[in-house]
């Protein structure tokens, strides 16, 4: 007894692409190959419970985007949270409704820490943007300000700036807020 719940691989602004997950990066590494495995949970935001979870399919990587397909089936109507979570990338979380029929989730978009300007890649320009953020205290009104927190301590400032400075100019390997082993 449920529903499906799924995502498809598509092209970012493709008006006829299927929705997915597409993660965003210049490093190719980081987008196919041993631990690069997207995360995608499903949750019932009713009892906080996880309902289900999965490593995705990757179905492409090219240009800088890999395409990812996931489904859940036999989901009972309800509300849910579905978490999406990748190695190097900050995660998404996309709130569903589910009322009597298969629901086909929106494409979402995965950006690594610190890439404030959403192009795939970290480097000066991120870190100029970050600065004006923390200078101005003014929260952008979407992902960025997640990928802004790369120390992921829940404030964004000038510690921020530096950390990003750092892993942009290659003085350290790794953001804080990025997780990956």
């Amino acid at each position: 007894d449920g529903v499906t719940v799924s995502g498809g691989s598509g092209s970012h602004g493709d008006s006829g692409h299927t929705p997915g997950v597409q993660a965003h990066s210049s490093k190719s590494e980081w987008l196919t190959g041993t631990g690069t495995e997207t995360t995608v949970t499903l949750t019932d935001t009713a009892t906080d419970t996880k309902v289900a979870d999965q490593n995705t399919t990757n179905v492409s990587a090219a240009d800088g985007v890999s395409h990812e397909d996931y489904s859940f089936d036999t989901i009972p109507d309800g509300s849910y949270t579905i978490t999406i979570e990748k190695p190097h990338f900050a995660p998404v979380e996309k709130e569903v409704e589910i009322s009597g029929g298969s629901v086909t989730v929106d494409t979402v978009d995965l950006y690594m820490w610190g890439d404030v300007d959403l192009n795939g890649k970290v480097n000066a320009m991120d870190v100029t943007k970050l600065r004006a953020r923390a200078a101005s205290g003014t929260a952008f009104s979407d992902i960025r300000e997640v990928l802004c927190d790369v120390d992921d301590n829940g404030k964004i400032n000038a510690m921020d700036v530096t950390r990003l400075r750092s892993y942009a100019s290659g003085a350290i390997a790794q953001l804080p807020a990025d997780k990956a082993e």
